[in-house]
């Protein structure tokens, strides 16, 4: 009966991540590509967490400037510093709606976490119930 403990968490936190990938999927596939500089970080990180924003500007291809703030992940490892150039990535619906397009920060790494620990309750609960 206790694999069931494992399934009922299973099932939602699988389709969570299922939903996060295809959601960093579509925004990267429609996302445009401009060139844009880093202005500040905002936020803390500690030794227990990591809350900093980049705040960073661009153009969209337009001509609009747009100034917008995106999560850093983890921060630690990535080589972003307050004046870098970088690439950004924003959808052009809603160009507030960006991204730095660097490994680590397009948001494909939360999704493939939530699919990984999903999985691995889904997993635990079909075995459990096979041998059980």
């Amino acid at each position: 009966m206790e694999q069931w403990f494992y399934i009922c968490p299973g099932v939602p936190v699988f389709a969570l991540g299922v939903f996060l990938l295809l959601r960093a999927c579509w925004f990267t596939k429609r996302a445009v590509r401009v060139p844009g500089k880093v202005m500040t970080f905002k936020g803390a990180r500690t030794h227990e967490s990591d809350s900093r924003r980049v705040e960073f500007e661009f153009q969209t291809l337009e001509g609009r400037p747009v100034t917008a703030e995106a999560h850093l992940g983890q921060a630690g490892r990535t080589d972003v510093g307050v004046g870098d150039d970088i690439t950004v990535m924003y959808d052009p619906n809603k160009p507030t709606r960006a991204r730095i397009d660097k490994k680590g920060l397009r948001g494909y790494q939360i999704a493939w976490m939530t699919v990984g620990l999903g999985s691995f309750w889904l997993l635990a609960g079909i075995f459990g119930l096979m041998l059980g």
